[in-house]
């Protein structure tokens, strides 16, 4: 709860289809109520992460995702 402000953080694969698979996810966790954020989608960031994996991501990289 500490951190990203106490919301759930989707970070799908940073490519087409992990922005796709997100976009589905973050509706239907976000109508079922849940604090819900999407972490990185390709354009996000600047486009520093595009085509990386979630299991790729440094300490410091996710600290900035996260906004901590």
């Amino acid at each position: 709860r500490r951190l990203a402000d106490g919301k759930v953080v989707l970070l799908f694969d940073c490519e087409a289809t992990g922005d796709e698979g997100a976009k589905d996810c973050l509706w239907q966790l976000a109508e079922r109520g849940l604090p819900v954020r999407l972490g990185w989608s390709q354009n996000m960031h600047g486009g520093a992460f595009k085509g990386r994996q979630p299991e790729s991501l440094k300490a410091d990289e996710l600290a900035k995702i996260l906004g901590s």
